[in-house]
């Protein structure tokens, strides 16, 4: 039996060296969180469902079911588009601030430095939401969450497509921020998810697949139609999922080096994308 013995200076290097994905990605959690995009429109969801909720009396902003809904709409409606636009200024500040060249003496390449937003989103923006759904769950769970405008409680494959659509928007915006390196592409890319979502939900029946590619939840108490009433919402997780594993496998292809095992997880991504997509009608 042997024995290594390594000063304190080898095993800090031994760590550094373990984990520096890990370590950019806590960083850029950080700065994420800390975007304008989460203090200020965020914090402004917040302010005005408290008003609102004041309004309506004093005891119903203590209710459940008023955090419940709050929570629910703000992660359906808002917080995957805030997510995105904090995720595209991170990605993009060194583009906008000159400092790219400054990153090519970064210990992380550039696979290294998108892999390490998208680990930043899901250890940030991600893990705030999926701390606010797990207080939803457990509040459906114990009390009766009839919330004021009739909103069912989700079940936990609806909420695993809430987080998985947050964690989405992320991942699209540090791909946009990628790509597409113009001032440009932050407005583009919010348009596109706006009205995209908009126009995928609204189209379709019963038989038609096409509302299911929508980039959000599909709860029968969320969406008023008939097709999101015979569908299956597990495969529109997976669906979800596959997505964001596209958007991952997009920002690593940037650099051209070592492409090849990126495209093999590329092709895996796709065809459970493409599978979960017709399972799920």
């Amino acid at each position: 039996m042997t024995t290594e013995v390594l000063s304190p200076t080898m095993s800090t290097t031994k760590a550094a060296t373990r984990s520096p994905l890990l370590v950019a990605g806590l960083k850029e959690a950080k700065r994420m969180l800390r975007s304008p995009a989460y203090l200020l429109i965020f914090g402004f969801l917040i302010l005005t469902g408290g008003v609102e909720s004041i309004q309506d009396g004093v005891d119903r902003l203590l209710d459940p079911a008023i955090f419940y809904e709050m929570v629910i709409y703000y992660s359906g409606l808002w917080i995957g588009l805030v997510t995105y636009l904090a995720a595209h200024l991170v990605t993009s500040s060194a583009r906008r601030t000159g400092a790219d060249q400054q990153l090519g003496s970064s210990p992380v390449d550039e696979r290294g430095r998108g892999l390490a937003m998208c680990i930043g989103v899901v250890l940030g923006p991600f893990v705030v939401i999926v701390g606010l759904l797990v207080c939803a769950a457990i509040l459906a769970s114990n009390t009766d969450v009839s919330t004021p405008d009739g909103l069912a409680p989700f079940s936990i494959v609806e909420l695993t497509q809430l987080a998985l659509s947050i964690v989405g928007g992320g991942i699209f915006g540090v791909v946009l921020a990628t790509w597409l390196r113009f001032p440009g592409s932050l407005i583009l890319g919010f348009i596109f998810l706006v009205f995209s979502t908009l126009m995928i939900i609204g189209s379709g029946d019963v038989s038609d697949v096409t509302p299911w590619l929508a980039w959000t939840a599909t709860a029968p108490s969320w969406i008023d139609s008939p097709w999101a009433l015979t569908g299956s919402q597990t495969w529109h997780a997976a669906y979800l999922a596959g997505m964001c594993g596209l958007g991952v496998c997009a920002v690593a292809m940037k650099q051209r080096e070592g492409r090849r095992p990126w495209l093999i997880a590329s092709a895996c991504a796709l065809a459970l994308t493409v599978a979960a997509a017709l399972l799920q009608s």
